[in-house]
């Protein structure tokens, strides 16, 4: 993997696939459209330097990448998420 910091907002996008294992429910989840949702993913992978998930028509899975880096990713998020909301008090959603 490259040293670059991935984009926040494409770590979301990726979680949030991850988790629903649909990147039109991600896309929904986070409020994009389906083909920024699918652009954020590449992105990512692109700077990452590694491929996460396999796409197949319908669906896909995470690869052995996908998955050590939702593990790593939900974590950052939830540490930022805390402190933005130990410093001002609300939420980012």
């Amino acid at each position: 993997m490259r040293s670059v910091f991935p984009n926040i907002r494409h770590m979301r996008v990726f979680v949030a696939a991850a988790d629903t294992g649909s990147v039109s429910a991600a896309a929904d989840r986070c409020h994009l459209s389906q083909p920024a949702a699918t652009q954020a993913i590449t992105q990512l992978e692109k700077n990452l330097g590694v491929t996460l998930i396999i796409r197949r028509r319908q669906q896909f899975s995470l690869t052995i990448y996908g998955k050590i880096f939702q593990q790593r990713a939900e974590a950052a998020l939830q540490f930022l998420d805390f402190k933005f909301i130990s410093t001002n008090g609300a939420t980012c959603s």
